[in-house]
Parts: C-alpha cells; sequence; structure tokens
C-alpha cells in the first residue's frame, strides 16, 4: 500500500477521536449538486464534517537518501448555532483534532517525524450549501526519508 494512502487512513483514524467529530473523510468530497454535498457533512442532522487531503514535495538529503514531506490539510465544517454558542463547541472541536494529531505525533510509526509543528488558521464563516458554517484549516507537514535503490 503507498504510504499516503497509510497516512491518510491514520490521520482519520486520529480524527474519529475527537469527541463531537462528526463525519469525516479522508479525501475531498464534491459533487456539483448543493444539496448532495451537504449530505456529505451531515450527522446528528447537523452540517458538522472533516476532509484530509494530503500534498508531497521532496527533497535530497545524500547521495541515496530523499526527504519526503507529507503535507496535511484538515478542513472542518460545523453549522452555526449562535444561540448554542457554536464558535465555543468548534472551538473545543478544533483543539480536540489538535491533541489527537500531537499525540500521534508519528502517526503510528509511519513517519519519521512531524515537522514544524501543526497550525490552525483563525475559524471563519462559510456558506456550505444554504448552511452559514464555522470553517477552519489545520495543517501539519510530515517528514520520511526514503532510501533510493
Amino acid at each position: 500500500m503507498p504510504l499516503i494512502t497509510s497516512i491518510r487512513a491514520r490521520v482519520k483514524t486520529d480524527l474519529l477521536t475527537v469527541t463531537g467529530i462528526g463525519q469525516v473523510h479522508d479525501y475531498e468530497r464534491w459533487t456539483n449538486d448543493p444539496t448532495t454535498f451537504v449530505t456529505f457533512f451531515v450527522s446528528a442532522g447537523l452540517v458538522n464534517g472533516w476532509t484530509v487531503v494530503i500534498g508531497m514535495e521532496s527533497a535530497w538529503s545524500s547521495g541515496h537518501e530523499v526527504d519526503r514531506f507529507y503535507r496535511v490539510t484538515i478542513r472542518g465544517y460545523r453549522v452555526v448555532n449562535d444561540a448554542a454558542a457554536s464558535a465555543k463547541s468548534f472551538d473545543e472541536e478544533i483543539d480536540g483534532v489538535m491533541t489527537a494529531l500531537e499525540n500521534d505525533w508519528h502517526l503510528n510509526h509511519l513517519v519519521e517525524n512531524l515537522e514544524g509543528g501543526i497550525t490552525a488558521t483563525d475559524p471563519e464563516y462559510r456558506i456550505f450549501g444554504e448552511a452559514l458554517c464555522h470553517y477552519i484549516e489545520i495543517s501539519a507537514r510530515y517528514r520520511q526519508v526514503r532510501v533510493l535503490a
């Protein structure tokens, strides 16, 4: 199995440990139909979902080794409910996601290390289908040394 596939599955597993996380997809979901799109992220009748996307880059580290970097971006969406202070509960989910990733900094020994920590953008609002939602991007960069033949 390609390492990117294993990383994707491990990050999803880590996210599923977070209380109240909702739907978690280990890839970016998409459709042209807004109604169908929103159903990808509904949990307990509310928009509450997360996606995992991965970018890659490599750099020569020596004659027979390459450092491969996996840039994991996690996007979270949760419907706004001001009366229920949903911004606070969304912040708690963000904290839970970051804690889950920090606690598994080597992704169950799939990678050598987490490079430079985990970053979360400032939460913002986005229209998601027809729902006003909280939105966040959390990113982490992992390093794995590949020995070349």
